[in-house]
């Protein structure tokens, strides 16, 4: 059984087990905007994205339980200042995002300097302005929000992928995961050797979707040997506030969930999950009810009042070694909420 550990703002993932994903603030492979420049790579971008602040990222990585580590998170100050491309980034909400390297950007070394938090305040939580979520159109370097002059102070998100290229990693995954978002989707592409999968994480803060029962989505590809994806849905409760220095928990109502053993933080803190079966060549629509998603610690299921995102994360086990490895090339597109 796979159990998906998130940790924080920006989300950030860590895979403490099968499944297990800690949706926290870094990711792997550059979760979240591509930072000034491009559109395709994984995830956040190194230190720019469309806001002051950069956009998120995802850290891959493998955790001291094993298995991969994926964070992504979102912080956004305003503004549209990029510097980065896509690098490995974290996922989550923590008001704005914050990107660390990147790999594709267009300009610049990436910034691995630890990020500080200039007001410590829980964030206010946003509200989705429609049901739809994203279809990937109109991205704004890699970001997808509203249309008006202060988005970055209403619901805004981005595409990750994990565990990819973080030129600011000591150690990276020889496996990686890569995205393309030029066709209007989401389109995840590479090996899996360790835990990896993609998602979208949600900013400035954590994000009401209460009025919601569930999310439908088109998804379709060679998701490997078994067809199938889980698919975990984010909440702070449930959630680890992010470790990660280059892109902390600033704000305490983001990631509230406090393990009982720090060494094995998956046994109390971790996503539920559902499974996604028979992902094949021709796309499909899939709708998943919040309820569907169960097994979370310390909530059962997710509680949608509090999202941070959505994570997809592709069969692996601890056992598993390279003669287990095998490629991927997954397309998702219309993300949308139910009622």
């Amino acid at each position: 059984m796979s159990y998906f550990v998130p940790m924080t703002t920006p989300r950030t993932s860590v895979r403490l087990g099968p499944l297990l994903l800690l949706v926290a603030a870094c990711g792997g492979e550059s979760t979240t905007h591509d930072g000034s420049g491009g559109t395709g790579g994984s995830g956040a971008g190194a230190s720019g994205g469309t806001s002051a602040a950069g956009g998120t990222s995802a850290t891959g990585g493998s955790s001291a339980s094993g298995g991969s580590s994926a964070t992504g998170g979102s912080s956004a100050t305003g503004g549209s200042s990029a510097t980065g491309g896509s690098g490995a980034g974290t996922g989550g909400t923590n008001g704005g995002a914050s990107g660390t390297g990147g790999t594709g950007g267009s300009a610049g070394e990436p910034d691995c300097a630890p990020m500080t938090c200039a007001n410590m305040d829980p964030c206010a939580p946003v509200t989705p302005a429609s049901d739809l979520i994203t279809d990937f159109s109109n991205l704004d370097n890699g970001i997808f929000h509203a249309p008006s002059g202060e988005w970055w102070l209403e619901f805004f998100g981005g595409p990750y992928v994990y565990p990819g290229v973080d030129a600011c990693a000591e150690e990276m995954s020889a496996t990686v995961l890569s995205q393309d978002l030029g066709a209007e989707s989401q389109h995840v592409t590479g090996t899996v050797g360790t835990w990896s999968g993609f998602g979208l994480w949600f900013a400035p803060c954590i994000v009401d979707m209460s009025e919601y029962s569930g999310v439908s989505f088109t998804i379709s590809g060679d998701a490997g040997p078994s067809g199938r994806i889980a698919l975990h849905v984010l909440s702070a409760s449930n959630n680890l506030p992010s470790t990660d220095p280059r892109n902390p928990t600033c704000s305490p109502n983001v990631a509230t969930c406090v393990p009982e053993d720090p060494e094995l933080p998956g046994d109390s803190c971790r996503a539920g999950v559902t499974m996604i079966n028979d992902v094949g060549a021709e796309p499909r629509t899939v709708t998943v009810l919040f309820s569907d998603v169960m097994g979370g610690l310390p909530d059962d299921t997710p509680d949608p009042s509090e999202a941070m995102g959505i994570n997809f994360e592709f069969d692996w086990d601890n056992a598993w070694t390279t003669a287990d490895e095998y490629g991927v090339d997954v397309v998702l597109d219309d993300v949308v909420l139910v009622r």
